[in-house]
């Protein structure tokens, strides 16, 4: 009896490793073309429609690509330094609810904007993934008022405007949670 419960709890453990062993691979994947889109995106946009049609086509599900939104720690991209709390999804929502200062928005700039790139590339590849019945029109909107939202984000960050991060911030927020509410 104790060698069929140890071979049992083995083979759980070892079908386990292999699930979550392909989730890593997808969330690597939609990382990686995730961080392409949103360098394309910064480089005027040239190649990202397709690129986020690609990781579509390539049957990856959504989930894996909305992980870059979540904390380093989480498997996501991270914004800032690495802490408990540096994902962008969370830094959006403090932006959003706490507001940013002036010194604390010049010193983090640069990762506001790679952020928000990510923000964009996300979106981007979000509109393939629209139902194909019923809601695909809500969903198209709420991906372009993301993007819109992201864009308008980072002309605020680079005017340096605190009132208009935070603003922008929790339009940002507010398109993705009205989508989430919807759709989830």
């Amino acid at each position: 009896m104790a060698k069929w419960l140890i071979g049992s709890a083995l083979t759980l453990l070892l079908a386990a490793v292999f699930v979550r062993a392909g989730e890593d691979e997808d969330v690597k994947k939609a990382r990686k073309a995730t961080l392409e889109i949103a360098g394309l995106i910064e480089k005027g946009g040239k190649g990202a429609e397709e690129k986020a049609l690609a990781v579509r086509k390539a049957d990856i599900d959504l989930e894996p690509v909305m992980t870059a939104f979540k904390p380093r720690a989480k498997g996501g991209l991270g914004v800032g330094k690495p802490n408990a709390a540096d994902g962008i999804e969370l830094k959006l929502q403090n932006l959003a609810s706490k507001g940013i200062a002036k010194m604390a928005l010049e010193k983090e700039k640069g990762d506001l904007i790679k952020a928000a790139y990510v923000t964009l590339a996300i979106a981007e590849i979000s509109l393939h993934y629209a139902p194909e019945k019923k809601g695909a029109k809500q969903w198209k909107q709420y991906a372009q008022d993301m993007k819109k939202a992201t864009h308008d984000f980072i002309k605020a960050v680079n005017a340096l405007d605190k009132d208009k991060v935070k603003k922008t911030a929790a339009d940002i927020t507010s398109a993705c949670n009205s989508c989430h509410s919807d759709f989830k």
